[in-house]
């Protein structure tokens, strides 16, 4: 059934607010913590959508959970599945992890085939079906990876952060080598295998898209504290944009999203970085720069950031161009939402790449009717909180929990979104 929102926005955001752990490293933990063959504690794990689904993923492979004061603990001792259903993988694609982490385990693992996660899984099976050749078969509605990996020299064709942390699980236990080429340079891929090494895994780094990895017969248990949440930091400050507001972020990590203050700069923003904290800052609209960005994965200028600016850009006085270099599967959601609002954006399409045009400033309107925001929904709902007046928006997900206590934050700053 639908969840439906009633958001009023309009007013500028002001106050504190503290960043949640991370749900992407927090994603990559919880499945690392399926090669271990002693408990992994988590500090600090996010009640977000994501983890709270592959917390429940865990539990129906067997795996054991509990809580000790602020760590989440997991022993994949128990575990007494091989096979991850399709609604695991449909309410969110990180549960796809547990796949590679369970075929290093067990040198066989299922996944049952989702409607609606078919664009990353056409991605990561491309890959795996070069790595593992026949040894991927479809039954019943599972597709199945069994038996050693074929390849010890191995160049991803997509190197997104999920199937890369993918196949490095896949590849960390066993009696193989294998060398694998174009890994993400997400920070937080670069984490997870720093983290791999102190668990007991024989992991080097040649550069930076490089690793060699030789199998080993276990890994030992670990405790992790997560770094700061940088998607959630970026959500924030695009809304601080938009709504010429003035907020203070704590417990940040500035480093990893160098991207997104470059390009507070470019556009003439004020910011402030001291210690782990982010004041950003905006009185007047009026003189900001447009952009022309080319979204493309890190160190590049992230694609789901990319659409979230797209809506902060309608409010800028030019011409804005983002060009993707990989069409984002809910782009078209995007531009019908935006021009719902009253926006005034283009879309071209080429082989080579994807590109939206962006002209403003416009005053995005709110509107009477019940509008299903489907994919674009994090974008839809900064749309709304721009916007002068009160939106109605309905969509599958749980928007509540996209980052931790999300509503809670966002009446904190200003913003007034009810759950009907």
């Amino acid at each position: 059934m639908p969840n439906t929102y009633v958001i009023t926005g309009g007013k500028p955001v002001k106050g504190e607010i503290t960043i949640g752990g991370s749900t992407q490293l927090a994603s990559y933990m919880l499945a690392a913590s399926i090669l271990a063959s002693e408990p992994v504690k988590i500090k600090n794990l996010p009640q977000t959508t994501e983890i709270d689904s592959m917390l429940e993923c865990l539990k129906f492979l067997g795996v054991a959970i509990h809580q000790e004061k602020s760590e989440t603990v997991i022993d994949a001792s128990t575990i007494t599945t091989k096979a991850i259903p399709a609604n695991f993988i449909d309410s969110t694609a990180r549960n796809l992890l547990f796949w590679g982490a369970i075929f290093a385990r067990f040198a066989r693992a299922s996944i049952g085939e989702s409607n609606k996660r078919t664009g990353i899984i056409t991605q990561l099976l491309g890959d795996l079906s070069s790595l593992f050749g026949e040894e991927i078969t479809f039954s019943d509605g599972y597709a199945t990876l069994q038996n050693p990996v074929r390849l010890s020299d191995f160049r991803l064709a997509d190197n997104s952060e999920l199937i890369s942390a993918v196949v490095v699980l896949l590849s960390i236990l066993g009696n193989q080598s294998i060398t694998l080429h174009g890994i993400s340079e997400d920070p937080e891929i670069t984490r997870l295998l720093d983290i791999l090494i102190e668990m007991g895994a024989n992991i080097e780094l040649s550069d930076n898209q490089t690793v060699q990895i030789t199998g080993v017969a276990k890994l030992k248990g670990t405790t992790v504290s997560l770094d700061p949440d940088k998607d959630e930091l970026a959500f924030w400050v695009m809304l601080v944009l938009g709504t010429t507001g003035d907020v203070v972020f704590q417990e940040t990590n500035t480093k990893v999203v160098v991207p997104l203050t470059s390009k507070l700069t470019r556009m003439g923003v004020k910011y402030k970085i001291e210690g782990t904290s982010l004041h950003v800052w905006l009185s007047d609209k009026k003189g900001l720069n447009p952009l022309d960005i080319h979204s493309r994965e890190y160190p590049g200028f992230d694609t789901v950031w990319a659409c979230w600016l797209t809506v902060v850009l309608t409010q800028i006085d030019g011409v804005s161009e983002i060009r993707f270099s990989k069409k984002p599967m809910y782009v078209e959601k995007l531009l019908e939402g935006l021009k719902k609002f009253g926006a005034e954006v283009n879309l071209h399409s080429s082989e080579e790449d994807t590109v939206l045009e962006i002209f403003g400033p416009t005053k995005l309107k709110a509107f009477d009717e019940i509008f299903n925001i489907s994919e674009a929904a994090i974008s839809m709902l900064l749309a709304a909180s721009i916007s002068d007046g009160v939106v109605t928006l309905t969509c599958e997900q749980d928007l509540s929990a996209i980052f931790e206590d999300f509503f809670e934050k966002l009446q904190t700053i200003g913003i007034s979104i009810k759950s009907l």
